[in-house]
Order: structure tokens, then C-alpha cells, then sequence
């Protein structure tokens, strides 16, 4: 593992604390082994094995030293709310359509690689890396990015998934 993915792992659980600190009904999972990514989520979305409805956030490295992606987003994979991930990613797609002028800025459009693919939106963006201050700002825009999803979509989530829930999609 290289010493700049280590030194993201540990940024990515400093911003999970964060993101937990004072804010009740949500959860931060961490991947195992430990990789530069969490999931933000309710316990009513499905993420309880990292699966389920979940916004995500993760940092990848490349080759050059120095240089990444972070890619924030919103997933639906398996262990859904009412078994159906397609649905569900249907009827997210729908609500937050009107909601994408909110959006991070280079935001993809709504399921920009259909239903067969987890993603219903993300924000990616390229990174390079020479000191802390520039960690610090990569991690800014990945918390910033976050939490700007975490406020526009958990509305239309939380009702997505009372409608699919419901049997009322």
C-alpha cells in the first residue's frame, strides 16, 4: 500500500467522525481492509454489509505519485429497501431529476451508465497531491461534495424508499 493511500485511509476516517459528529440517524461504514472510502447513510437505507442505498465517497491513487480521483456519489446495490435495486435507482432518478441544478459541480447526469450500473449520480474530480495543504483541500472538496448530496438527495431517498417500501412505485 502506498504512503499516499495511507495517508488518505486516515483522512476518510477523520471525516467520517465528523460527518457523525452531532448528526443523529446516520452511519458511517469504512471498507475492510481499510481502503481511502466510506458510505454515509439511515439504517433504514440498506447499507448494514455496505450494500443497500448509500452516498459514497473514496479517493484512488494513480500510478504518478501525487495524483488521484475522488469520486462522491449515490449507490444502490444490493440489499435495497423491498429487494428491488432497479426500482429503487428508477424512482431516485425521477425525483431528483428537478434537483440537479444542486448538484457538485462536473456532477454526471442521473444514472449516467443506466440501471445495470450502482450509480444514480456522482461527482468526480482529478487531484494532485505535494504537500498537506493540497490534502487538505482534496478532502475539503470530497466533504463539501458530501455533504452537499447528503442535504439535496436524503429527502428524495427517505421518500423513494417509503414508495418502494409501501408498494406504492
Amino acid at each position: 500500500m502506498s504512503k499516499q493511500i495511507e495517508i488518505f485511509i486516515v483522512a476518510m476516517k477523520e471525516l467520517g467522525k465528523r460527518l457523525l459528529d452531532g448528526s443523529r440517524g446516520w452511519e458511517v461504514r469504512f471498507e475492510t481492509p481499510p481502503g481511502a472510502y466510506l458510505h454515509l447513510s439511515k439504517p433504514n437505507w440498506g447499507d448494514d454489509n455496505m450494500n443497500g442505498v448509500h452516498l459514497e465517497a473514496y479517493v484512488r491513487v494513480t500510478e504518478e505519485e501525487g495524483h488521484g480521483e475522488a469520486v462522491v456519489a449515490l449507490h444502490c446495490e444490493r440489499g435495497c429497501p423491498g429487494g428491488d435495486r432497479k426500482s429503487i435507482m428508477i424512482a431516485l432518478a425521477g425525483r431528483i431529476q428537478s434537483a440537479c441544478v444542486e448538484l457538485p459541480e462536473g456532477a454526471s447526469p442521473i444514472l449516467v451508465r443506466g440501471v445495470e450500473d450502482c450509480t444514480v449520480v456522482e461527482s468526480r474530480f482529478a487531484f494532485s497531491v505535494s504537500d498537506k495543504s493540497d490534502l487538505k483541500l482534496v478532502m475539503d472538496r470530497v466533504e463539501d461534495d458530501l455533504k452537499q448530496l447528503q442535504r439535496i438527495l436524503t429527502p428524495h431517498i427517505d421518500a423513494a424508499i417509503e414508495d418502494i417500501v409501501s408498494g406504492d412505485v
